[in-house]
């Protein structure tokens, strides 16, 4: 009753909330407390959104689902709230992991940090058609931006897996939406060319490296101005 007023709650009520999800024994009063505090059309006290941080380690799965939603709907959050939902993507608990990658990709610009995470989570091996994979590649879709400038300062293997499931298809969309000349890494965005990325010798090899080896592994065969290239290393 409370999560469905259309007006601002008290403080008061806001606080009976917040005392529901973190002591109520029921985990389902504690999970409708969570989905009421996330309804709220206002922002949320610093008070509740601690309380739904700490609510993403509640012993049950559907407590830290409904809190993972509920700081999905704020318009804002601070570091440790990303920090904790980055934390969730490791739950043990499919739903939990894939409300958690959502939550992050509700930001209209995610942190490094949360792009990162969301890399990562692509990884996730639990089974076919796994969510937390579907979620965090349709969430990252939405960032081809971001992705293009983050993409030097990642670690190899988050390379590897961000060409292979998001950037290669996105080159059989696109023509040359992604290619490396001289010290800078360009590549074209929904409104035309990005702002190249200055890249270090060390990035630039790290990232021809990663890109070869997943088209090697695809059966694409190397460009003639590559193969030149190799011969005169």
């Amino acid at each position: 009753a409370l999560g469905q007023q259309r007006a601002a709650l008290s403080d008061n009520a806001i606080l009976a909330l917040i005392d529901a999800l973190k002591d109520d024994k029921d985990w389902s009063v504690r999970s409708a407390a969570a989905q009421a505090l996330g309804q709220q059309r206002a922002a949320l006290s610093d008070n509740a959104i601690l309380a739904l941080i700490d609510a993403l380690k509640d012993d049950e799965g559907y407590v830290k689902f409904s809190a993972a939603q509920a700081l999905g709907q704020q318009a804002a959050l601070s570091d440790n709230a990303i920090l904790a939902l980055i934390d969730a993507l490791q739950d043990k608990e499919g739903y939990v992991r894939s409300a958690a990658a959502q939550a992050l990709g509700q930001r209209a610009v995610p942190s490094e940090k949360a792009i990162s995470a969301l890399i990562t989570a692509l990884q996730d091996k639990e089974g076919e058609g796994n969510d937390i994979r579907s979620a965090a590649a349709k969430i990252l879709d939405l960032h081809m931006d971001q992705l293009y400038t983050a993409l030097p300062s990642l670690a190899f293997k988050q390379i590897q897996t961000l060409y292979t499931e998001i950037l290669l298809p996105q080159s059989f969309r696109h023509i040359a939406s992604l290619y490396i000349q001289g010290n800078k890494l360009h590549f074209y965005t929904a409104m035309g060319p990005g702002q190249p990325k200055l890249t270090s010798e060390e990035q630039r090899a790290m990232l021809i490296q990663a890109f070869r080896g997943v088209r090697a592994e695809a059966g694409i065969a190397l460009l003639p101005e590559e193969k030149s290239l190799l011969t005169e290393k």
